[in-house]
C-alpha cells in the first residue's frame, strides 16, 4: 500500500476525485483508493499494480500537474526567481508564458527538448511509485520535480524576453504616434501600393511616385523614433515624416508586416484595397486630366 500525504486538502480531495473517475476505466477493486481526514490518500493497488498505475494514478496526477496546478507554478517562478511584484505584470507574463506552452507562438525563438512535460511528469512518478514509499504530495513536487520545473523556468523566462519586447514595442508604437500627431501634415494623403514581397512604391496626392531622396527627407522627420528599434526606411519612416491624414494601400497580401505595421501605428487613417483598384485609380485619374 502507498500512503500519499497532502498539506492542502483542496489537491487531495480533488486528486481523489479524479482517480475515482479514472477508475471507473478500468476493472479494479473498488476500495483501491481511499481519502482519510482529507489529507491521506491510500493506493492499495494489490493484483492489478502495474496497469493501475499505468491506466489511472499516472495519467491523474499528470492531468492534475498540468492543467491544475502548472499555472500555481507558473506565478511563483515569475514571483520569486524572476522577482515580479506586481500582479498585472505577473498574469501579462503568465499569459505569455502560458501561449508559448500551448504551441500559440510558433514565432517565438525557443529551444525543442526531447520529452514533453507531460513525459517528465511520467518518469517522475513511475520512478516514485516503483519504490512503494509513503511520501507528501508538496515533497514528490519540490524533489521529484525538478526537471520539469527547471522546464518551466525555461519558458517562464523565455516568456518574459518576449513581454518586454512587447512592451517595448508598445512604447515604440506610442511614440510614432506621437510624432504623427506633432508632425506637420506634408501631405494630405499617399498612396502605398505593395507589389509583393518587400516591394513597395509611394504616390503622392498627385499620383506622383516618390523617389529615393524624397523618401529619405521625410524619413528624416521621424527622427524622435526609438534607437533600440529598427525602423523601416523605404516605407514607414517616410510615411510617419509625412504625416498624412490618409493612408491609402493597395495590397493583395494585407496581412504583411509593413502593412500591418502602417494599420497600427496610423489606425483609422489607413483604408485597404486590392492591388487591382490602384490601376482603377491611375486610370480615372489620368481621364480627369485628359479632361480637364
Amino acid at each position: 500500500m502507498i500512503k500519499m500525504y497532502f498539506q492542502n486538502q483542496s489537491d487531495a480531495i480533488q486528486i481523489y476525485e479524479l482517480l475515482r473517475l479514472q477508475q471507473e476505466t478500468l476493472s479494479v477493486h473498488e476500495n483501491c483508493f481511499r481519502l482519510v481526514d482529507h489529507q491521506l490518500l491510500t493506493i492499495d493497488a494489490k493484483q492489478t499494480k502495474a496497469a493501475l498505475f499505468r491506466e489511472v494514478v499516472i495519467p491523474v496526477f499528470i492531468r492534475y500537474l498540468i492543467s491544475f496546478k502548472e499555472q500555481e507554478f507558473l506565478l511563483s517562478i515569475i514571483q520569486s526567481k524572476f522577482f515580479y511584484e506586481d500582479h498585472e505584470e505577473q498574469i501579462q507574463i503568465l499569459h505569455m508564458v502560458q501561449s508559448i506552452l500551448e504551441g500559440e507562438r510558433t514565432d517565438i525563438p525557443q529551444k525543442q527538448f526531447s520529452k514533453s512535460r507531460e513525459r517528465l511528469v511520467e518518469e517522475a512518478l513511475e520512478e516514485l511509485l516503483t519504490e512503494e514509499r509513503d511520501f507528501t504530495f508538496e515533497s514528490f513536487i519540490q524533489f521529484r520535480l525538478r526537471e520539469y520545473c527547471q522546464r518551466l523556468q525555461y519558458y517562464v523566462g523565455v516568456g518574459i524576453d518576449e513581454y518586454k519586447l512587447e512592451q517595448e514595442y508598445q512604447v515604440y508604437i506610442e511614440q510614432l504616434r506621437h510624432t504623427i500627431r506633432q508632425q506637420t501634415h506634408y501631405m494630405s494623403c499617399v498612396y502605398v501600393v505593395h507589389e509583393g514581397s518587400d516591394r513597395f512604391k509611394l504616390y503622392d496626392h498627385s499620383l506622383l511616385e516618390l523617389n529615393d531622396t524624397q523618401r529619405e527627407f521625410f524619413s528624416a522627420h521621424a527622427s524622435t523614433t526609438p534607437k533600440t528599434l529598427y525602423i523601416d526606411q523605404r516605407v514607414v519612416a517616410p510615411l510617419v515624416g509625412m504625416a498624412p491624414s490618409a493612408v491609402y494601400v493597395y495590397t493583395n497580401d494585407p496581412t504583411e508586416g509593413s502593412i500591418q505595421l502602417l494599420r497600427t501605428i496610423f489606425q483609422e487613417r489607413v483604408v485597404l484595397y486590392s492591388l487591382a483598384d490602384f490601376f482603377s485609380v491611375c486610370t480615372n485619374y489620368a481621364q480627369e486630366e485628359v479632361d480637364f
